[in-house]
C-alpha cells in the first residue's frame, strides 16, 4: 500500500488571484558548469497580473 504524506492544513491560496503592478528588473545570473545540450527552448513569463477592472 502506498502512503502520502499530505499538509492537511488548508492552505490560502489568495494571492494567486491579487493584481499586482510591481515588475521586477532584469537580473542576470551566473553559473558554474555546462548546460546539457539536450536542454532547449525559450523561457517566457508575462504579467504582472491585474484582475481588477478600472482600479487604478
Amino acid at each position: 500500500m502506498i502512503e502520502l504524506n499530505v499538509c492537511e492544513k488548508e492552505w490560502n491560496n489568495y494571492n494567486l488571484f491579487a493584481s499586482t503592478r510591481d515588475v521586477e528588473d532584469e537580473q542576470i545570473i551566473e553559473f558554474e558548469g555546462k548546460i546539457p545540450e539536450w536542454l532547449k527552448g525559450t523561457l517566457y513569463r508575462n504579467g504582472p497580473g491585474a484582475f481588477e477592472i478600472n482600479n487604478d
